[in-house]
Formats: C-alpha cells, structure tokens, sequence
C-alpha cells in the first residue's frame, strides 16, 4: 500500500476532479439515476484507484552518481545535530482514531431507529413496515421502515409516506450506507462530504417527483413539506432536510435534459486517474547487463528497523567510488554495482551499516536502527 499521506493527497485530488466534472456535465443533464451512479462511482473511484501499485518498468535502469559527500572508507559525519521528523506513525494513528469516529458517527441513526422500532410497534404497510411515534419528529425511512411522526391530517400523512417508499423503492438507503462508509474511511476528504451531500439533493429531488407523478397537487405538497422540515435531523437516514429545500421547490418544476449518455465520460476519466495514479515504477535491469563481467543489480528496500516504516532519502554508497543512489518515497532502491563491492546505507539519525554486494538477496530488507543520544 502507498505511503498514508501520498495517498491522502492522491484521493482529494482524484474527487475534486470527478466532482467538477459531476458539476460540469451531470448535474441537472441527466435522469436522476445517472446523477447517483455517477456520484457513487466517481468516489469509489477516487478512493480506490491510489491503492493501485501496478508495476511498470522502464526499459533503461537509471543510476545517479553522486558526489564524493565524505570519504566512504570512513565513518559517516557526525550529523545529531540534524533531524528528519517522522509522521509515519502518528498519521496513521490519527486516520485510525477518525476511523474509528466515524463509524460510531454512522450507526447511531441505525441504533436510534432500532431504538423506535422496539419502543413503538411496527405495522405492516404493503411490502414495507410503517412506525408511527410521537418520538418521530421528521419523517424518516431505514432499511424497509417507514417511521412517522403523528400527524392530524391524514392527506399529509399519506403525502409523506409517499415521498418515504420512493426512497426505499429506489434503494436510496443502500447507497447513502455506501457513501457514509466511504466518508468513514476518507474522512479527511472534504470532496466525499460534498459529494455525500450532492447525493441527498438528488434523492430528496427524485422522490419528489416520484410523488407529483402520482397526481398529488404541487402547492399542497410544498406546503407539507415546509411543515415537515421544522425538527430533528436524523442523520444519515433518507429524511427531510431543510438546507435543501429551496433546491428542492426549484427541481419540482425543472425539466431535467435526458443526456445520459455523459455517464460515459466517467470512464476516460477513471482511465485518466489510473494513469496518474495507479502506476508505480519497477526499474529491473536486463539480464545481459546483470550477467555481464562482474556486474550486478541491487533492489532493496531500507526501512526503520524498530517501526518497519520505509527511510526517505537514505543514500547507498558503493564504497570506493562516488557510485551511489537515494532511497525513494517507498525507500525502495536500485543500484547497479558489483560482486565484489561493499555498500554502505547511510541516513540522518540512523547507524551506518555496511554489506558486501554477494551477500544480498535480488529484493533485501535493509533495516536501520536509530543512533542513541
């Protein structure tokens, strides 16, 4: 897996593009079904696609001379002075600590709904369960049950409960657990909670409709639902919201463009991402160059030997020579060198350690111990 910051930037920027192309080509083009798919799709994407390490392998291997720094049959300089801070590990702790919060976040509304269900009793509405509480003060749908608030007027009632088996007819409450795991796990991503609310208006939008389209008259429904927006949010739940109610008045009345072939740009543009950021470079020598003479190719990786965590920066010297190579951002590194040399792994606040070529493996695990001060 890609270093935890690396893939945090790649992420954020992966949905900000795909969420300006939602905002540029989707929204208010297509039906509402591509506007969720897309959306859906678009974050997955985005989140997935920078885990991809697929390999990819120049057809030269690249060796960087360095400058003679200090002599290399010596001992490295004395730099304790100099200090390098690592975030390795305390970055990881803080992704798992929010994690972790976010899941307790997402499964209060579940609980709190179980709490009614068990509290009030659950009558059977067609193909879906109907709880009525006074404890309900906003309308809200979860898994195959309605639950509503009581209400004096029954037209009301009715128009509510409409608006709440749209939701569960098509499958929202699916995809707003798909999205809040995906805000649970890239919750340091503002894109996701954006796009997170960008699929509630469009929801909200089309159950809607799905109800006007049942001859319900337009000013009475808009009535109710002024009504129905003063109380508690219940979180994550198919519900009513107030923060989109103006675009909800407005979505009654717009004609919507059926162009829903631009889903289809969502497939370039997932290739475009993997471009980007699924590949990652895997420079391998040939093997006539690696037989040649006395030559010989050295891979490895240098990693902190207390934490496992890779060593940015750290500089393998063949000693003898100016010959000598950094460590990447995965401390990965590819030296051509020869059988009979030594190499020295040199690094800030790290033990020098030095191997004979012959005695390391075509992938070794160099692992460095921190000096005692």
């Amino acid at each position: 897996m890609k270093e935890l910051f690396l893939y945090i930037i790649e992420c954020i920027i992966c949905s900000g593009l795909f969420l300006a192309i939602y905002r540029l080509c989707i929204v208010r083009h297509t039906a509402f079904w591509v506007s969720r798919l897309f959306l859906l799709l678009a974050m997955m994407g985005a989140c997935t696609i920078p885990l991809l390490q697929i390999p990819v392998w120049p057809s030269e291997t690249m060796v960087v001379t360095l400058p003679l720094l200090w002599d290399t049959h010596g001992d490295a300089p004395d730099v304790e002075s100099l200090t390098i801070p690592s975030t390795g590990n305390w970055l990881t702790w803080i992704y798992i600590f929010g994690v972790g919060i976010m899941l307790i976040r997402m499964s209060l509304p579940l609980f709190r709904a179980m709490k009614l269900e068990r509290k009030s009793k659950a009558m059977v509405h067609g193909a879906y369960s109907l709880v009525v509480s006074k404890d309900v003060q906003n309308a809200f749908s979860s898994l195959r049950t309605v639950y509503l608030p009581l209400m004096e007027n029954k037209d009301e009632e009715q128009m509510v409960m409409m608006h709440e088996e749209s939701h569960l007819r098509h499958f929202h409450i699916a995809e707003r657990w798909l999205i809040e795991l995906l805000k649970a796990f890239c919750w340091f991503n503002p894109f996701v909670w954006i796009a997170s609310r960008y699929l509630v208006e469009i929801q909200e939008m089309e159950a809607d409709v799905d109800v006007l389209h049942q001859g319900i008259d337009l000013t009475a429904y808009r009535q109710m639902l002024l009504k129905q927006t003063i109380g508690l949010d219940e979180g994550w739940v198919c519900n009513f919201s107030p923060s989109f109610m103006k675009v909800r008045m407005l979505a009654m009345t717009e004609k919507r463009h059926n162009r829903n072939k631009r889903m289809w740009i969502l497939l370039p543009m997932l290739g475009l991402a993997t471009l980007c950021f699924g590949f990652t470079i895997k420079p391998l020598p040939s093997a006539s160059e690696a037989e040649k003479g006395n030559g010989v190719v050295v891979s490895g990786r240098v990693v902190d030997g207390q934490t496992g965590e890779p060593v940015v920066g750290a500089i393998i010297m063949e000693m003898g020579s100016t010959k000598g190579i950094i460590t990447d951002l995965k401390g990965e590194f590819h030296l051509e060198t020869e059988k009979d040399k030594k190499l020295k792994f040199l690094m800030i606040d790290y033990e020098t350690r030095t191997f004979q070529v012959n005695e390391l493996g075509e992938s070794e695990e160099i692992r460095l111990t921190k000096t005692k001060k």
